[in-house]
């Protein structure tokens, strides 16, 4: 099982992601829970990661597991990341709900 957590600020933008686990629901590498959950993820990190102003702590030092905080962001960001934010909560909810043997998620809102 994939198990994710998002926590948001009060902007409704992401503050903190944490990830872990594995779908279980084909051979590594033929999954596609976990592709879909990675491709979201690594999309999402890699966003932040690239944009000027937005300060960020991330780790995803093994397979299966990912997390990332905001640590600041300049308010003219705010509605760049709550965009960011929102494609990343609606596709892994709408994976959570096609695939919920596999993958859980957790939205914890500010």
């Amino acid at each position: 099982m994939i198990n994710i957590s998002i926590s948001c600020n009060e902007y409704g933008c992401i503050s903190e992601i944490t990830a872990s686990g594995h779908s279980g629901q084909k051979i590594r590498g033929f999954d596609v829970v976990c592709a879909a959950v990675s491709v979201l993820l690594r999309t999402a990190g890699e966003l932040v990661s690239r944009e000027p102003g937005v300060e960020f702590t991330a780790d995803a030092g093994e397979p299966g597991n990912m997390f990332l905080r905001i640590e600041s962001c300049r308010a003219e960001k705010f509605e760049w990341l709550r965009g960011v934010s929102e494609f990343l909560i609606t596709g892994i909810e709408g994976i959570q709900k096609e695939f919920p043997n596999n993958c859980s998620f957790e939205l914890n809102d500010f």
